[in-house]
């Protein structure tokens, strides 16, 4: 170059090599670069460039102008190895594998400015509990913002797609809006969220829109946010759940469920409540249920089955409370059935307090109406097949005649009174089976007529198990005393 034009860079002449550590570029610390030069007639051309910084390795080549504003423009590519390494703000995303991204970065050395346009294709990855399959997305990265302009993950059988900002310094806003197309798989989701497989089937269709103040972008507690999901094709214990609509809002670290309300069989249920999103992420909700058929209860999977048929109307309200690690819940409520029939046996009204757990329903001060007369009790039902169950009933004032003619179907006029207790004991059963139930029973007729003939007492043993009914039935007729017992079938 001239002597004199030695403060000229578009007069520069120059070819070399050149390396680095400990350089810092956008904000962001080089750990190691290197690349090759040359400088001739104004311009300044980079080869072979590579690059470690924190969570991404990348290779590149550019130009950079050597008069006016210095303007440059690069061709990227980058391996990320760690997305919260190279963008400190997102922490919850974990790359299982490397995520490749290409880039295009241009802007001016004096006075520094860039701007960046690139996309990338995600591996398999984890997003908090979530596991995304795949992924693509095109971003854009600026002086103030980065910003997501088409993402598209391949997650539980559907697809995730939205956009999102998220500001590179100040206090100003992040903000997110994301939609679920075609739908994500209700069982898989729900197996990752509560870490165990659970009786759901369908899919789950919805939007969701947020914003956060960008120094609280990986806080829940800071984001306002609203979504709107429904289930589609859903099942739950193998009974039909009638595309569901659910709106959730999130503000000030509290979720509350609004506009909730889903039809599971011929069943209603309506859920309001609400989520802390501090540790342990605890939740409060109010449930309704109001069941017009109970016949739906005969079509359950196996391991919730009841051992007999059942008809009627339901109605419940429970006070569920719990935390979303492990889906650790309890409810306590009451309910109250109209119209009640088991196995041909008619109960009329049944009432009793509630407490449940994923693991076991519990019933409390249970009375019912039987054929003028009253039973009480208490027990415990499984909702989980690895759970015994257990029931403990005591009856009083039982009309045997209105029994004897619904259950055994005689037309024989019976008259009597009843009293007595019953027993009732499960263990967890095989893989695929219906639980099976042990009873026993004691009962105490103190005089008892059979079409006019005054018979005395009658009192008997029950004993079912295996599917198989021993009795023993001893009594007073014509001034005599008979036995009566055997199985059945």
């Amino acid at each position: 170059m001239p002597a004199t034009s030695v403060g000229d860079l578009s007069t520069w002449n120059l070819k070399g090599e050149f390396s680095a550590s400990g350089l810092k570029a956008m904000d962001r610390e080089l750990q190691k670069a290197s690349f090759q030069f040359l400088a001739k007639g104004g311009e300044l051309k980079i080869n072979e460039l590579t690059a470690t910084m924190q969570g991404a390795n990348l290779q590149g080549s550019g130009t950079v102008s050597l008069v006016g504003e210095r303007s440059y423009s690069s061709d990227l590519k980058l391996s990320v190895t760690s997305l919260s390494g190279l963008v400190p703000e997102v922490k919850t995303i974990q790359l299982t594998n490397p995520m490749q991204a290409t880039a295009n970065l241009n802007g001016t050395l004096t006075p520094l400015t860039f701007q960046a346009n690139g996309e990338a294709i995600l591996p398999q990855t984890n997003i908090g509990p979530l596991k995304v399959q795949s992924g693509q997305l095109d971003f854009s990265v600026t002086d103030e913002n980065y910003a997501i302009t088409d993402l598209k993950l391949q997650l539980y059988d559907g697809a995730l797609t939205g956009i999102a900002t998220l500001p590179r310094k100040g206090a100003t806003v992040a903000s997110l809006a994301l939609d679920l197309e075609p739908g994500l798989s209700l069982d898989q989701l729900a197996e990752d969220l509560s870490g165990k497989k659970q009786p759901l089937s369908g899919w789950i269709q919805g939007r969701i829109r947020g914003q956060a103040p960008r120094p609280k972008v990986n806080d829940l507690s800071a984001w306002d946010a609203s979504a709107r999901v429904s289930i589609q094709q859903g099942t739950a214990w193998g009974l039909d759940i009638n595309r569901a609509a659910i709106q959730v809002l999130l503000q000030n670290g509290l979720v509350s469920l609004s506009e909730t309300g889903l039809t599971w069989a011929n069943s209603s249920l309506d859920v309001s409540g609400s989520l802390r999103l501090d540790q342990p992420q605890k939740f409060d909700a109010e449930v309704t249920l109001n069941a017009n058929d109970l016949k739906d209860l005969n079509q359950l999977t196996n391991d919730v089955r009841l051992p007999v048929d059942v008809e009627g109307r339901l109605n419940a309200k429970l006070d569920v409370k719990g935390q979303l690690e492990n889906f650790d819940w309890q409810a306590t409520g009451t309910m109250a059935t109209d119209q009640l029939k088991i196995d041909k046996v008619r109960l009329n009204t049944v009432s009793a307090k509630v407490m449940a757990t994923p693991k076991v329903l519990t019933l409390k001060e249970f009375q019912l109406e039987l054929y003028e007369g009253k039973v009480t009790g208490s027990g415990q039902y499984p909702l989980d097949s690895s759970i015994a169950g257990n029931f403990q009933l005591d009856a009083k004032a039982i009309n045997v005649g209105g029994l004897a003619q619904e259950y055994l179907g005689t037309s024989t006029p019976v008259k009597g009174i009843l009293s007595g207790n019953l027993t009732a004991d499960s263990v967890p059963p095989a893989a695929d089976t219906p639980r099976d139930w042990t009873t026993k029973a004691e009962f105490k007729i103190p005089e008892i007529t059979i079409d006019a003939i005054e018979a005395g007492h009658l009192d008997g043993k029950l004993d079912y198990k295996n599917q198989q009914l021993d009795y023993r039935v001893v009594g007073e007729i014509f001034d005599g005393e008979f036995e009566l017992s055997g199985k059945y079938p």
